[in-house]
């Protein structure tokens, strides 16, 4: 059980600040990656109108695999985040972990069906986040 009070003063805010474009020509800039005692997440805005969703895989340099899934998209065009789905399970970034590496990740959204298709592409180059 956790206060509100100390969570927020326990987050930790990572500025990432890197930006990719994807393949409609659509950019995605990861901004920031904030972890606390109940969770991990990385923020993001998308600029122009996607039919993309996102995600997120990561590995810490203590080699904890880690994937963040798209929770939360404001439309087609704004701001969204993505969570780390496997924190109940021990799955977070590590407590003394140094860096992480960030590889961005994006598929289609369905257009007729409703049924999402798992099909991720990356999308450019894996980047490093250093951890204070």
């Amino acid at each position: 059980y956790a206060e509100g009070a100390d969570l927020i003063a326990d987050t930790v805010r990572i500025p990432i600040q890197k930006e990719f474009v994807i393949e409609d020509g659509v950019s995605v800039t990861l901004e920031e990656l904030s972890t606390n005692e109940l969770e991990q997440r990385i923020g993001y805005h998308i600029e122009g109108s996607s039919t993309y969703i996102v995600m997120v895989q990561a590995e810490d340099d203590t080699g904890r695999k880690i994937q963040f899934s798209t929770r939360r998209f404001d439309g087609r065009n704004g701001d969204g985040y993505m969570q780390n789905e496997e924190m109940t399970d021990g799955g977070r970034i590590a407590d003394n972990a140094g860096s992480v590496s960030l590889t961005l990740y994006a598929t289609k959204l369905p257009e007729e069906s409703g049924q999402m298709s798992h099909d991720y592409v990356q999308i450019g180059e894996t980047i490093e986040v250093d951890i204070p």
